[in-house]
């Protein structure tokens, strides 16, 4: 059903700039432009988790 799908990707487009906003760096696709140089400290998984509907940081991990 394409409202699923539209609902479903407006939840991983804001779970991906909940990742992308916590990081004081730029990675990859994810430039920033307060933080153009990309970090090895910020080398780490971001994992979102749901609370109540809204994306939010569950954990970080370092690689």
């Amino acid at each position: 059903n394409r409202i699923l799908e539209c609902r479903n990707a407006a939840i991983s487009g804001r779970a991906i700039a909940v990742s992308a906003l916590k990081r004081t760096e730029s990675r990859g696709s994810h430039y920033r432009k307060d933080f153009p140089e990309e970090t090895e400290s910020w080398l780490k998984h971001i994992h979102v988790g749901m609370n109540q509907g809204t994306p939010e940081i569950s954990r970080i991990v370092p690689i």
